[in-house]
């Protein structure tokens, strides 16, 4: 607050025993029938799902996501719904093996309360995306016990001369499916807080970390005695 510059803000989201996904062998399908993904508020829902997973799949009708289910092999599948295509779409694909679970995306969410009870899948109604990456993240990692979901949230200024980072989503391989940034060989990262982001487990937290500049006098005292 207060300042003249802008700052970038970058998460990831890793795994102690599977630092390239939270859990392998899991899909994410998103299903809705109204995307629009040029908005805002798309490109920042997607942002908050890649915290958890690499590739997200979207499709705009049952079908579409029908076939691709048949189609998914040695892997499970969490689904993404609208309240509009729920009612209608869960019944198709419910008892399709590939599919693990189920959230229903709703600004009115007692409008769903009695028929979703019919389908053991649905996990809940849901109102915001967020909610629904913390909802996935703490059932994946109970799939996998093992693991610790821990959220790196980077905070660049661009005017720091020595924050040397670049965004590979034109030239990587991955394209649009993975929002990589690649910084300068020996990027510090000072961190500023490590704090638990579900009260009701302790295998969710988020670091947060800021990057230094040449000027950051604590930096330089290590750097002298190191």
């Amino acid at each position: 607050m207060g300042s003249d510059y802008s700052t970038d803000t970058f998460s990831s989201l890793t795994s102690v025993t599977h630092p390239r996904r939270l859990v392998q062998n899991f899909v994410l399908i998103w299903l809705d029938s109204s995307f629009d993904e040029s908005t805002d508020a798309h490109q920042t829902n997607i942002f908050h799902l890649r915290r958890i997973v690499n590739t997200i799949h979207l499709f705009t009708n049952i079908e579409q996501c029908r076939s691709f289910l048949n189609e998914l092999q040695n892997a499970k599948a969490f689904l993404i719904i609208s309240g509009v295509l729920g009612r209608t779409g869960i019944p198709i694909i419910h008892e399709m093996s590939q599919l693990d679970s189920i959230y229903i995306l709703c600004h009115i969410k007692y409008i769903h309360r009695q028929w979703i009870k019919q389908f053991s899948k649905i996990k809940e109604v849901y109102t915001t995306i967020p909610a629904i990456s913390i909802s996935f993240t703490r059932h994946a990692v109970h799939t996998n016990p093992n693991s610790i979901g821990i959220i790196f949230q980077m905070s660049i200024n661009p005017s720091i001369p020595s924050a040397q980072c670049a965004s590979l989503s034109k030239t990587s391989y991955y394209k649009s499916s993975e929002q990589e940034i690649l910084f300068s060989m020996h990027t510090i990262f000072r961190i500023d807080d490590i704090k638990q982001i579900d009260v009701e487990n302790d295998k969710f937290w988020q670091v947060d970390l800021t990057l230094t500049n040449d000027n950051d006098k604590q930096l330089s005292v290590l750097t002298e005695k190191i």
